[in-house]
């Protein structure tokens, strides 16, 4: 018994020094944030602002393992959205997967201006520089106030800047078909994309691909499996273009 105290209590000192023990959770709190226009100051109504928090997979968080949550919100006519987070959902440690210190990453766009992109900071948020500990309450620690640029005013300026954006975001945050139903989450975005796809084609510069979403929906093979989705898109483009 007194060679097994002298073993284990070393280990219960090891463990405390590293760190308290972690709970297997993650949980957002409420991402609170003003989008306006960078040249004027002024608020921007119907911007569309998509959050998601990627996960990583490996003990040195190599590889993207998809994502964890997606959620979509407007601007008002203030500039204001509110991202409501999420509550506890239980996330096993030992699955060797994490939500990283700049998660969530945000993406704000509205047709006729310059997606843009915003990662957390992760500034008091874990010990290791770029790391987070491996559950817990994630909080906003980035920008509050987000600014987008608008496009030029000649349509075919504006699409070749659009198309010629070396950092657009857009076509690798809106999921493919046949990535499951999560793409129903930012359906506003979609539409946005869209309308800027639909000016090139309108004025013959759609070449190539255009990314995962400038599509007929009822000619993939993934059509069925989200009900409610591909009605929606097909409903918004009927009035919009």
């Amino acid at each position: 018994m007194r060679k097994a105290a002298i073993i284990i209590m070393p280990l219960i000192a090891l463990t405390v020094w590293l760190g308290k023990p972690m709970v297997p959770y993650y949980q957002q709190s409420p991402i609170y944030l003003t989008i306006l226009d960078a040249d004027t100051q002024k608020p921007v109504q119907g911007a569309v602002v998509v959050a998601r928090w990627t996960v990583s997979k490996g003990w040195f968080q190599t590889y993207n393992a998809g994502a964890f949550e997606l959620q979509e919100a407007l601007s008002d006519s203030e500039g204001k959205v509110l991202l409501p987070g999420f509550d506890k959902r239980w996330w096993p440690w030992f699955s060797n997967s994490f939500i990283s210190a700049r998660q969530p990453e945000i993406v704000v766009f509205k047709y006729k201006y310059v997606p843009e992109r915003y990662m957390n900071s992760y500034d008091s948020q874990s010990s290791k520089p770029g790391l987070r500990d491996l559950s817990g309450n994630i909080e906003w620690k980035g920008k509050k106030t987000l600014n987008i640029s608008a496009l030029p005013d000649d349509p075919s300026t504006r699409f070749q800047k659009f198309m010629g954006l070396s950092r657009n975001p857009l076509p690798f945050l809106i999921p493919a078909l046949d990535q499951g139903c999560t793409w129903t989450k930012m359906k506003h975005m979609i539409i946005e994309y869209d309308k800027q796809m639909h000016e090139g084609e309108k004025l013959g510069l759609l070449k190539g691909s255009a990314g995962p979403w400038y599509m007929p929906p009822e000619k993939t093979a993934y059509s069925g499996d989200c009900p409610g989705g591909i009605e929606w898109i097909e409903a918004q483009r009927a009035v919009e273009f």
